[in-house]
Order: structure tokens, then sequence, then C-alpha cells
């Protein structure tokens, strides 16, 4: 099992509220990782979130991408299982990957995520 810790901040944060109180969210986020084999590098993320006129997630379209400080990089298409924005928890299929992050290729890496007051985040998982 691999296991990783995410920090970051959400960057950029563009939202547009349509007539029935739904939101398109356009985000990027930045941030550090680290991994349960020692590995430490950075994160960064881009996407769309769509929420329901009750602030709930209906839909998200993202990336997010892990590079260690050799180079290494993996490539991840999230999807989000509980709804709400502050908290989450959801999984990633792992695209692509590269360099010592290259056994991880075809994996699900289920993940738990939460933000603070200032827009930073702490993700928490696991792929297997």
């Amino acid at each position: 099992i691999y296991k990783f810790r995410i920090m970051g901040n959400a960057l950029k944060n563009k939202s547009t509220q349509l007539p029935d109180n739904s939101i398109f969210n356009l985000f990027e986020g930045k941030g550090a990782f680290t991994d349960s084999d020692g590995n430490i590098g950075d994160f960064s993320s881009q996407g769309v979130r769509k929420t329901n006129s009750l602030g709930e997630m209906t839909h998200l379209t993202a990336l997010l991408i892990l590079e260690t400080n050799d180079g290494s990089k993996l490539w991840g298409d999230p999807t989000r299982i509980n709804t709400e924005l502050q908290v989450g928890a959801g999984y990633f299929d792992v695209l692509f990957a590269s360099g010592k992050l290259k056994k991880l290729i075809g994996f699900r890496c289920k993940y738990a995520l939460t933000t603070t007051k200032n827009s930073s985040f702490v993700m928490e998982g696991f792929c297997k």
C-alpha cells in the first residue's frame, strides 16, 4: 500500500453563479506532498467544480499532478464521493506516472480532504 499526504493552498478560485443558484467554480491549487516511500515534492491541481443551489458538489473535472524532487511524476483524475466542498472524500485514478512513481500506473487512490478557513487544505490517502 502506497500512502501520501498533500498540503496546499487554493491559488485561484473563480466562481460563476447561475440563475438556479448553482455555481461553476474554476480552481487551481499548489502545495507539497510526502509519501510512504520517503519521497517529497510538489503538488498541483486544476479543474472545474459544479455545485447545486445547496452548495453540494454535483460534478468535478480535474487533474492533479505530483512531482518528486528527482523529477518522477504522477498524473491523477479525481472523483469526489462526499459532496460537501469544505470536507470531502473520493478517489483518483492514476492515469500516467514516471520514475519512482511508475509502479502506481493503473492504481486507484482513495483520499480524504479538509480545508482551513484561509483556503488551505490537507489531503491524505492511500493507493492499492
